[in-house]
């Protein structure tokens, strides 16, 4: 069962020590303990004694049908907004089956609660649908080894970067719910307006971010006769390692060990180093200066990553007016395995999860430079300044192998191409899959989406 529990974006020191480790760790015992040791309600903890649902009716019931339609229909405000108020404030755990003290706000009593999968699905369902934008929230059941069937189920939120999230009231009005201590509060006009500041100023800090992540690995990259695909990306919320010693060997014995371009077993890490926070990897190059590959990886889960993709030296031109050639599938193969190497970095070292930016470009441009595919040039796919795109994603989807981390690429390079005049990226499609008639070499991709299992289409190369 551990090995089915979600890798939790909610960290709470408080409550760690309390369960005795992290959240995602916790067994049913740790979580029972609670009403031994009378743990109460507070800023970042909620009892909740039955599930957000109405309750069968019994034959005594005098409702009207309407009247028990809203009250089912107040069960799920209810969850949405002890959802929303957490998401709003600094994240929180809430707890379903367990009766706390009406006077103390104490846990008092376990109260057992179907922890069926379909009660975990109704969770993130009514979230979905009551609360706007939907915040983050992992949703896990801890069975009871006495109640076959019955347990505990956690509901984690962590603090959200897109906060002020809104609740729909039955009448279909917006509250703006928050913690207040141990209660559930909405937020004044004031305050609302406050926190819509504050996002548009965290959306233009996450810009400024991803530059100085670019700009501050540009330095450790030989740009002279090069042209690389960077990568940046920034969770929305920081996780949290050091950089020592300690960090460091462990990520040069790590570095020597991995593969990180997917297709490309033989390009590797060639030394490891640090910058200010950061851990550095480097591939080929001299003066500790990269010729291929670079990356750097900063305590708080950002980070930066560059693979060549154009030698503007292997293609001498007369003037600096003559175009250059980059492969559409260099790109793709940059991309997919610089997305998935930082967002590794970002859930395992740093131990971050949830939403995060990344943005995507090509560096430096010194002459024009020209888009092609095997057997296929078009001079009218033509850049002289760099393209950008960027796109939201989720790290725990695109760390790992498989259709979430195809779908993602697709996105990112699609907005890259269409700097050249393309509609999409031809190699990959929107839904996670791979259109094998756009590759050369097809064996590196074909070898790599059969192992993770993402669906290969055999679609016939086109110009356009």
């Amino acid at each position: 069962m551990a090995d089915d529990r979600p890798m939790v974006a909610f960290r709470s020191s408080r409550l760690e020590a309390i369960l005795g480790g992290p959240l995602g760790e916790v067994r049913y015992e740790d979580v029972a303990r609670l009403v031994d040791l009378g743990v109460t309600e507070s800023n970042d903890l909620d009892f909740k004694s039955a599930l957000y649902v109405e309750p069968d009716t019994q034959a005594a019931d005098q409702r009207t049908a309407k009247e028990k339609q809203q009250a089912a229909e107040k069960k799920k405000k209810d969850l949405a907004s002890d959802v929303a108020a957490f998401a709003n404030s600094n994240g929180g755990l809430i707890i379903v089956g367990i009766k706390e003290d009406r006077v103390s706000s104490a846990a008092a009593v376990l109260s057992t609660v179907d922890i069926a999968d379909r009660e975990v699905r109704r969770i993130h369902e009514i979230v979905a649908s009551n609360t706007f934008p939907k915040p983050r929230l992992d949703v896990w059941p801890l069975p009871d080894p006495s109640q076959p069937g019955g347990g505990l189920i956690l509901i984690a939120v962590p603090r959200s970067a897109l906060t002020p999230h809104a609740v729909t009231t039955i009448d279909k009005a917006l509250l703006y719910p928050r913690r207040l201590g141990s209660q559930t509060v909405h937020m004044a006009e004031y305050e609302v307006a406050d926190a819509y500041r504050r996002r548009l100023l965290t959306l233009a800090d996450v810009e400024v971010r991803h530059e100085r992540e670019a700009s501050t690995l540009r330095r450790w990259l030989d740009s002279s006769t090069s042209t690389f695909l960077v990568v940046t990306l920034v969770p929305d919320i920081a996780g949290a390692f050091r950089v020592d010693a300690g960090s460091l060997r462990e990520f040069e014995q790590e570095a020597l060990r991995e593969k990180p371009i997917i297709g490309y077993p033989d390009l590797r890490w060639s030394q490891a180093a640090v910058g200010h926070s950061r851990l550095v990897a480097l591939g080929y190059g001299q003066r500790r200066r990269a010729e291929k590959l670079a990356a750097q990886l900063h305590e708080d889960g950002a980070g930066a990553f560059a693979a060549c993709v154009g030698r503007r030296d292997w293609q001498p031109a007369s003037s600096d007016t003559d175009p250059y050639r980059v492969a559409e599938q260099d790109l793709v193969i940059a991309v997919l395995s610089g997305l998935r190497y930082l967002a590794r970095h970002a859930r395992d070292r740093a131990g971050t999860s949830g939403p995060a930016t990344v943005r995507v470009t090509l560096w430096p441009i010194t002459r024009p430079v020209v888009l092609t595919y095997p057997d296929f040039e078009d001079d009218d796919l033509v850049i002289e300044t760099e393209p950008e795109a960027s796109a939201l994603t989720e790290i725990d989807d695109v760390a790992e192998d498989g259709g979430p981390l195809v779908a993602a690429v697709h996105r990112l390079c699609s907005g890259l191409v269409q700097e050249f005049g393309l509609p999409e990226c031809r190699h990959l499609t929107a839904d996670g899959m791979v259109r094998l008639g756009y590759w050369s070499d097809q064996h590196r991709i074909v070898d790599w989406a059969t192992s993770c299992g993402v669906r290969l289409v055999d679609v016939p190369a086109r110009a356009r």
